[in-house]
């Protein structure tokens, strides 16, 4: 966890750093070109006051003999900036040497006869350039020279110490606001660390075999969504384990209690207690039956679990199975004095589904209303179309209700668990193994059906089954 806070911080810091580094790159261009626009401005400024001054001294003395001195002189540009007004920009020394340009005064055959730098005097310009410098005019009409102002070179001392001042001041913000972001980064970081590292501490306890542990959600986002599932998931765990455990007790219980009996009485036939008679053996062999059932119970389990329970499907009529199921179980309900009815609606949409095993589905179903419904009560068995569905001709719904005494609400969660039994008093005998209806979920769920329990205390019980048919989209 902390390798991932600092490859975090470290990103961020990264991140930080190409940023700066590229606003600095860019601020450093858009400052160098906005000084060269900004000098070009000033000197045009000042050649349009300084050509008055120029034409002044050309008609006086009929040369430019004082261009020079006007043109170098600070006092002449002094006067040139009062001429400008408060309006105009204003400079400690020559606006020349403060902002680094020349300015170049040319006649009317394009040589160079002044220059405030004094280093180009005598130097012919491209007749293209002198035409954008500032006319100087003798009278209204008569254009005497021209005044052009030169850009600051590249490597310009003004331009260079503007720019480094630009230039300290980007990196003076850049690390003022790179170290801001960096601890405002750090800080929520470990807001999403510190989750993170509770969230790991649970999965070690976890992992260590203590399901109890959870993760404390104190906040409204994705991390808090991780955290409920985290919870979710150790819940459900705890859940399953306490299931497991009370699974293996069951089937300890399930088995010892049978062979138990089993085993004390063939120990009585070899000590010669008991007689091997024919009512005895048919004792031991109903034993045998239901330890034999019991394991093909727990195997077919196992096997669905492990999606190996092969399906031999074919195209079949719910209501004729639900049919032939049912009279082979009403003698059963015949003996125990309880009304077994069909309802089975005719003309359903055939299922794709294995008969044998949506059979064993509908024969505990009927086993386990039987056992649930005291004498003188009725058990339903109905098939129909799921009319209340959106998909209601796709699917076809059977249901198995009974007059018994229902089932608490608060186990209706538990019914499909393995060997539940909402009377945890009962026998194997009269309370059956608490498989079948695992084994019907199971099944059902292989189907691609959906299987549920309806019921409330003292009005009977209603499992209902719905499946896809052969002509579902």
């Amino acid at each position: 966890m902390r390798s991932l806070w600092f490859r975090l911080i470290g990103a961020f810091a990264i991140v930080i750093a190409m940023t700066l580094i590229i606003v600095s790159f860019v601020v450093n261009l858009v400052a160098a070109h906005q000084f060269d626009i900004y000098v070009a401005g000033s000197g045009k400024a000042i050649t349009h006051h300084l050509a008055p001054l120029l034409a002044d001294s050309y008609r006086r003395s009929g040369s430019w003999g004082e261009a020079q001195s006007i043109l170098s002189n600070p006092k002449f540009t002094e006067d040139a900036q009062d001429m400008m007004g408060t309006s105009g920009p204003r400079f400690a020394n020559s606006p020349t040497d403060d902002l680094g340009f020349e300015l170049l005064l040319v006649d009317l055959h394009g040589e160079v006869v002044a220059d405030s730098s004094g280093q180009r005097i005598g130097e012919v310009l491209p007749r293209p350039l002198i035409k954008q410098g500032t006319p100087i005019r003798a009278d209204k009409h008569v254009v005497i020279g021209r005044l052009l102002v030169m850009r600051p070179q590249a490597d310009s001392p003004a331009r260079l110490a503007f720019l480094s001042q630009v230039r300290h001041g980007v990196i003076f913000a850049a690390v003022a606001s790179g170290l801001a972001a960096l601890v405002i980064g750090t800080l929520l970081f470990q807001r999403i660390i510190q989750p993170l590292r509770s969230l790991q501490s649970a999965a070690h306890r976890v992992a260590a075999g203590d399901l109890t542990a959870r993760v404390p959600i104190t906040s409204d986002d994705e991390l808090s969504e991780v955290a409920a599932a985290f919870n979710q998931m150790a819940s459900n765990l705890d859940q399953q384990q306490s299931l497991r455990k009370q699974m293996v007790a069951d089937i300890a219980h399930e088995l010892r209690n049978p062979i138990s009996v089993m085993q004390g009485t063939l120990e009585a036939m070899e000590d010669g207690l008991i007689r091997p008679t024919p009512q005895e053996l048919r004792d031991l062999h109903d034993d045998v039956r239901r330890l034999a059932r019991l394991v093909e119970d727990l195997r077919t389990l196992s096997l669905a679990d492990a999606g190996q329970l092969a399906l031999i499907r074919d195209s079949l009529n719910l209501s004729e199975t639900v049919e032939h199921v049912a009279s082979r179980m009403s003698s059963l309900a015949t003996e125990r004095g309880i009304s077994l009815k069909v309802d089975a609606a005719q003309h359903l949409p055939a299922v794709n589904a294995d008969e044998d095993r949506i059979a064993q589905v509908i024969g505990n179903l009927l086993d386990n209303a039987l056992r649930h419904t005291p004498p003188g009560g009725q058990v339903i068995v109905r098939t129909h179309l799921e009319s209340s569905s959106p998909n209601s001709e796709s699917e076809v719904t059977l249901e198995v209700s009974d007059t018994g005494p229902g089932i608490p609400e608060a186990d209706l969660p538990y019914v499909f668990e393995r060997f539940w039994r909402g009377d945890r008093s009962r026998s194997r005998e009269s309370g059956g193994s608490g498989l079948g209806l695992a084994i019907a979920r199971q099944l059902i769920e292989l189907h691609g059906g959906s299987i549920r329990a309806e019921s409330s205390p003292g009005r009977g019980a209603t499992f209902r089954i719905t499946l896809p048919t052969l002509n579902y989209s």
